[in-house]
């Protein structure tokens, strides 16, 4: 329904995109900066004052709990006022996205392969707002956003979240979507970030199979299922869903926390490592997939997210075969080499001198002092590399080289003690 021409703020209506039990959310234009964007404009007038009290909660803990957050997959916040319409929200607008609700039917289900990158980009959001101290507690396929088209992916609506260390304009009790619940929201207890995992993986379910994971024809039923029973076998709907997807998914809804996911990031990498291991992709399909994969590797703990992300732009990842030629002795080389999956051999004169797998670094010497190699690395199973050079990293911020160069530094004063300790145990 097309709304009159009007204004709410300093903000032009353009027109009605939906509406929910807060009120309306409108496509509107700011023009100071010539944008559209998104305006959620809460109701007013409730007939009861506890309803009233309640939707102002809501509202004001949208814009803390939103507020609190930048990441790329969780839908921006611009502004927040009163007006004579109400108060409302100005959000991000994401032109051309649907609601993941829209690709949970039988008959408009995405790719495996997409319905792992959507999965994987929404966990790393999780997991960044889990640890600003944000729990979601309702997320469900029309809570995230999917643009196609740039496959652009976009957690909205933290109006029930639950702020850690915050009580103010909170709200108490059993909060969420009944068929997307945890079983421990069902049951009124305690809630952690493994809630909305629970609840991720609920929503993968409904885009893998177009179905409901648990069905009841009140919420009393679909209560009792979700604490009793476990969903129908995902195969009976999509034959084609590999058992290694099957049994990451059947940890993200695990009844008991103590076997679910303890973190988005750790969702998120399993997803990966099954997208890096998969014949049918070339290499890693995302960014976020590279930062999973970097994030849980020894050589970036130390960095903070943003220089994560930084790096991961500035840098080329390859997949290497079996048997490939990676550094070549006594050839230039200016790289330096992150093993990110697989394994590799060392050798020197012919003979291989050591292995090198997952996490392990080289290359350090010829990066900072573009020197010839002094052995050659060859890849002996499926490898996937992360290589930079000066040039590369000239793209980051000084605080982001500052991250990598000390890292790189502390390997090499670490070779060399290794090596010192070698000869003196020959002396």
């Amino acid at each position: 329904m097309v709304l009159p021409p009007r204004k709410i703020g300093r903000y032009d209506l353009i027109r009605e995109m939906g509406q929910g039990s807060m009120g309306v959310v409108c496509l509107g234009h700011d023009p100071f900066s010539g944008h559209d964007v998104a305006i959620k404009i809460c109701r007013t007038g409730m007939p009861l004052a506890a309803d009233a009290e309640a939707h102002r909660k809501l509202f004001f803990n949208e814009v803390h709990a939103a507020g609190l957050l930048a990441h790329p997959h969780i839908v921006e916040i611009y502004d927040a006022a009163f007006d004579d319409a109400g108060c409302y929200l100005v959000m991000e607008y994401v032109e051309g996205a649907k609601t993941l609700k829209n690709f949970c039917c039988p008959d408009k289900l995405l790719s495996i392969e997409k319905v792992v990158e959507i999965i994987i980009k929404s966990a790393t959001a999780l997991d960044y707002a889990h640890r600003e101290g944000i729990i979601h507690r309702d997320i469900k396929p029309s809570n995230i956003l999917y643009d196609a088209g740039h496959d652009k992916v976009k957690i909205s609506d933290f109006g029930i979240a639950k702020i850690i260390g915050v009580e103010t304009s909170q709200m108490s009790g059993a909060m969420g979507t009944p068929r997307y619940m945890s079983p421990e929201q069902i049951l009124d207890e305690s809630v952690t970030g493994q809630t909305d995992i629970y609840s991720l993986g609920i929503v993968m379910y409904e885009l893998l199979t177009g179905r409901a994971a648990f069905e009841g024809d009140n919420i009393p039923v679909v209560a009792s299922k979700i604490i009793k029973q476990d969903p129908p076998n995902v195969k009976k709907f999509r034959p084609k869903v590999s058992e290694e997807l099957i049994a990451i998914l059947a940890k993200a809804i695990h009844k008991k926390t103590e076997f679910r996911y303890k973190r988005g990031l750790d969702l998120a990498s399993d997803l990966s490592s099954l997208s890096i291991g998969s014949d049918t992709l070339d290499g890693i399909v995302s960014e976020d997939e590279r930062f999973c994969v970097a994030r849980q590797l020894d050589f970036f703990r130390d960095f903070p997210d943003a220089q994560v992300w930084e790096f991961i732009r500035a840098s080329m990842w390859q997949r290497v075969k079996p048997g490939e030629v990676i550094l070549t002795e006594d050839e230039d080389d200016e790289y330096f080499y992150i093993i990110a999956a697989g394994v590799t051999e060392v050798s020197k004169w012919g003979k291989i001198i050591n292995e090198m797998s997952k996490g392990d670094c080289f290359g350090e010497v010829g990066y900072i002092t573009h020197s010839v190699r002094s052995a050659s690395v060859i890849a002996k199973t499926s490898v996937l590399l992360i290589s930079v050079n000066t040039a590369m990293l000239d793209m980051a911020s000084p605080l982001c080289q500052l991250y990598f160069n000390r890292i790189v530094m502390m390997t090499l004063a670490d070779r060399v003690i290794k090596l010192s300790k070698k000869l003196a145990e020959k002396l």
